[in-house]
C-alpha cells in the first residue's frame, strides 16, 4: 500500500577546488629566516549524484595562510625550507530542491622544500 511503500536512494556530494589562488608576503626577520602570510581564493565545484535529481551549486570561498621558513642563496640559486598553515572558510552549499545542504571545513598543515633559480 502506499502508506507502507518506502524508496531508497543512493545520495553522493563530492566536490573539486580550482582556481586556488594564494597571494602572500614574506618578511626576512632574521639571517634567511622569514615569515609568510596572505590570502587565499579557491572555486569550489560540486559533482552530485543524488537520487532526488537535486543539485548543489558552486562556491567561491578565502582563506588566509601563514608560514615560517628558511632560505639559502646558493649564487644562481636558492633553497627554501618551510613549514605554514592554511585555513579556510567553511563550505556551504544548498540544495537545488529541497531544504538539504552540505558543508565542509578545509585546513592544511603542510611542510615544503623547495630549489629556485633567480633571474
Amino acid at each position: 500500500s502506499a502508506a507502507g511503500a518506502t524508496e531508497s536512494k543512493t545520495q553522493k556530494v563530492e566536490g573539486d577546488l580550482d582556481n586556488h589562488l594564494t597571494f602572500y608576503v614574506e618578511k626576512e626577520i632574521a639571517s634567511g629566516i622569514y615569515l609568510k602570510g596572505g590570502v587565499i581564493s579557491v572555486d569550489i565545484t560540486s559533482n552530485e549524484s543524488i537520487g532526488t535529481g537535486s543539485k548543489y551549486g558552486n562556491d567561491t570561498i578565502f582563506g588566509w595562510t601563514g608560514g615560517l621558513g628558511y632560505k639559502h642563496d646558493m649564487g644562481s640559486y636558492f633553497i627554501k625550507a618551510e613549514v605554514a598553515y592554511s585555513e579556510y572558510e567553511t563550505i556551504e552549499l544548498s540544495s537545488s530542491n529541497t531544504n538539504n545542504s552540505v558543508t565542509g571545513d578545509i585546513d592544511a598543515t603542510i611542510g615544503k622544500l623547495a630549489i629556485g633559480y633567480k633571474f
